[in-house]
Formats: structure tokens, C-alpha cells, sequence
């Protein structure tokens, strides 16, 4: 069995740059398309009801299979269609239209309607959008922190902890458990002070007395990484310190 004070910190080092690397990345790719997905709905949602009541309607023919329109007197334009459109004209049929100022595609008057009735519509038609947008941003947020913690190999909420120290520190384990479901509770003693936080269970669990190396900042930001010869002791909550009364007087594990 390898001496936990012959670990290498380089490693780690490496994994926190490529996955601080990786979170700016990923969520700076992920922004420009949730702003592609804002701009496309949300803004052009906005923009067509400001339209659709002072342009002038043209008319043409309506293209189901391209989702455009065969301008009477004009080009054939690709059409903008509302993510609350749940309906479609006839393919073939005649239709009317307002062009976007400046640009070269239109919408369908019908998808935003005006007059008796719009105020209520367009209330509910926005209700629904805050809704798509809720979950789209949330799946978003899901994905980046999925991609981190693929590169990371741990949550992405260690990596402030893990920035401010990422050479490791010798720690001893007072206690370990006891197993809940698919966590185990841990506590360990830096020095004069004690954390615990919940583990996820692994094959191999460090005994009561063992070193092991903590990496990270509990202390300022509440999240660590902590490994020993045998186990690496993710934390599944935010470390936190314990007072005095609450160290465990034995270096056993609980029953």
C-alpha cells in the first residue's frame, strides 16, 4: 500500500487548471447559444407585437414544407414563426404577413394576433415562454455542470476551495460513518481544527487514525477534496467545521 505522504500534487494541479479551463469554456459556449435561443424567441416574440399593428400587411402564398411565404408582389420570404404558434395555415393558401424592417424574412399576422382578445393571448403567450425559458436555462446550467464535473472529477462547487489551495495537506481521519444509503459521514482534523462533511460510499473506507491529504480551502469557501492511500473522500455537502463538543471523544467508528 502507497504512503499517502508520497502522493503527487501535480496531478490535481493540472485537473483543477484544465477544469477551471473547461467551466469557462463550456459555460461561455453555452451562453452564446442560450442568447442565439433569447434573441430568436424571447426578443423577436417582442419585436413582432410591436410590428404587427403598425406595418403594413402584405400578402402571399404559404409554403408548409420551408416554413416561408411566395410574396404576391415580391420575393419569396423564409418566415419567423412564434415558439407559442400552434397552428398552421393550409399548405398552398394565401396569407398575410408583415415584413421585418431591414431584414429579409416576415412573420405570420396570425401568429400574433391583435385586436379583441390580443391583450389576454399575448399574456398567456408569455406566461408560456417564461416557462420554456425557465427550463431552458436550467438544462443549460445542468449541462455545464455535468461537462465540469467530467473534467473535474468532482463537483464543480469545489473549485474556488480548490483555487486557493491546491497543495495538499496532511489531515487525519477521527471517525467514518455511519453508512446511510449511498453516503457515510467523515470527519477529519487539520491541524488543531475538525471538518466533516457526507461522503459517497466507496469500496475502500479509510479507517479511524488513518493520514490522509486534504486539497482545498474548507475553511473560507466549505469545499475540500480529501484522498488517502487506498480511497478518495469526495465531498457530496459542503465541509463545515465542528466546535469542540461535537469531535468525536474516540477515534472509532461509530456503531
Amino acid at each position: 500500500m502507497p504512503d499517502v505522504s508520497t502522493l503527487d500534487p501535480v496531478p490535481l494541479r493540472r485537473r483543477v487548471v484544465a477544469a477551471s479551463v473547461a467551466a469557462v469554456a463550456v459555460a461561455a459556449l453555452l451562453l452564446a447559444a442560450l442568447a442565439a435561443l433569447v434573441y430568436n424567441g424571447v426578443w423577436t416574440q417582442a419585436r413582432a407585437e410591436a410590428l404587427v399593428g403598425g406595418e403594413r400587411y402584405v400578402y402571399g402564398t404559404y409554403a408548409w414544407w420551408d416554413e416561408e411565404v411566395d410574396l404576391h408582389d415580391g420575393p419569396t420570404l423564409p418566415l419567423w414563426r412564434s415558439q407559442n404558434a400552434y397552428w398552421s395555415p393550409d399548405d398552398g393558401s394565401e396569407v398575410a404577413v408583415v415584413v421585418f424592417p431591414g431584414e429579409e424574412r416576415a412573420f405570420l399576422v396570425s401568429d400574433v394576433p391583435i385586436g379583441e382578445g390580443a391583450i389576454a393571448w399575448r399574456s398567456f403567450d408569455w406566461v408560456i415562454l417564461s416557462f420554456s425559458g425557465t427550463g431552458m436555462a436550467m438544462t443549460f446550467l445542468l449541462l455545464w455542470y455535468g461537462a465540469v464535473r467530467l473534467v473535474l472529477g468532482f463537483t464543480p462547487l469545489a473549485l474556488p476551495s480548490l483555487l486557493r489551495q491546491r497543495t495538499p495537506g496532511p489531515a487525519m481521519v477521527v471517525s467514518y460513518g455511519p453508512e446511510i444509503g449511498r453516503t457515510s459521514t467523515v470527519v477529519v482534523r487539520v491541524g488543531a481544527d475538525t471538518y466533516t462533511w457526507e461522503v459517497r460510499r466507496d469500496l475502500a473506507s479509510p479507517q479511524p487514525g488513518e493520514s490522509v491529504m486534504l486539497a482545498g480551502d474548507p475553511a473560507g469557501s466549505g469545499w475540500a477534496v480529501v484522498w488517502g492511500p487506498t480511497a478518495r473522500l469526495r465531498p457530496r455537502t459542503p465541509v463545515r467545521p465542528l466546535v469542540s463538543a461535537d469531535v468525536p471523544t474516540t477515534l472509532g467508528e461509530p456503531s
